[in-house]
């Protein structure tokens, strides 16, 4: 299930979203993309909770403000950090030694964005600084109103003195998404046991060009929408036009609630055509 996400100019996104899971990150299928386009913000938002075996609901965040647009009807670059919404982290005591810290960016806006750049930080009450990381976003692409989860970990003893922070680094706008196409899920399913949660499906591609590069992005979402876990698995699989291929995917929460719910997303890469000499 490994494999190499290609970064090149992103036209036509493809993407299924449904309801699913997710926890632990694919080490192997971390995203290379290095922005090109940086717009440097300080725009943070701050998780004073620490990490309990059922967390307690994130504080509520404010409605976006309509979006400026330029004469083609297009949000325009400047105003993109102030647009997007960022989900505060909820952290966990992923060992005695070590926390992670889990959370949303949100798309509210009508065009899609890539290349999504973000601070995870760990601070005291105090100000003071105990770690910090900066990530990009796995998923490629985020639609419009839809979202995409984040993750990182931390060197550091959880303790009530502490609270999480997350800052935008970096966005673009998805511009050129001519290389992505659609694929459909169908049959889903989630499963939800003592110590995972499980969901399957089957994926189809209604074509007309062959699918590449297949990544499936699953997210575990408390009741309130905060994420308890999420997974990133990539197929080697090229499906073509017509076929379809199973998928199932376990979850380990991070949280123990039991009320959770699931959502499932996939992305693919169209195939080059070749042009004949």
């Amino acid at each position: 299930m490994n494999g190499r996400w290609g970064w090149r100019p992103l036209t036509l996104s493809l993407f299924i979203s449904v309801f699913v899971v997710a926890c632990n990150v694919v080490s192997n299928i971390s995203s290379t993309i290095t922005p090109t386009e940086v717009l440097r913000v300080t725009l943070t938002l701050l998780q004073p909770r620490g990490p309990t075996e059922t967390p307690t609901p994130r504080q509520s965040q404010s409605t976006p403000a309509p979006a400026p647009v330029t004469p083609g009807g297009d949000i325009s670059k400047e105003a993109l950090p102030e647009l997007l919404d960022l989900e505060p982290p909820r952290c966990y005591a992923e060992t005695p030694q070590t926390t992670v810290c889990l959370g949303l960016v949100n798309n509210p806006l009508p065009q899609t964005l890539q290349r999504v750049s973000l601070r995870i930080a760990v601070e005291t009450y105090d100000s003071e600084l105990r770690a910090e990381r900066v990530i990009t976003l796995e998923q490629a692409l985020i639609l419009p109103n839809t979202s995409a989860p984040y993750r990182s970990s931390f060197p550091v003893h959880w303790s009530d003195n502490l609270m999480s922070a997350v800052s935008l680094v970096s966005v673009e706008l998805a511009l050129d998404q001519s290389s992505y196409m659609t694929l459909v899920t169908e049959a889903e399913q989630g499963e939800s046991t003592a110590e995972r949660y499980s969901v399957s499906a089957t994926i189809y591609n209604p074509g007309p060009d062959a699918a590449v590069n297949i990544r499936a992005i699953v997210m575990l979402l408390e009741s309130d929408g905060s994420v308890a876990g999420y997974r990133v698995v990539s197929f080697d699989n090229r499906l073509s036009q017509g076929e379809r291929m199973p998928l199932r995917i376990d979850i380990v929460p991070y949280s123990r609630s039991r009320n959770l719910n699931h959502y499932l997303y996939v992305e693919a890469q169209r195939e080059p055509i070749e042009n004949p000499e």
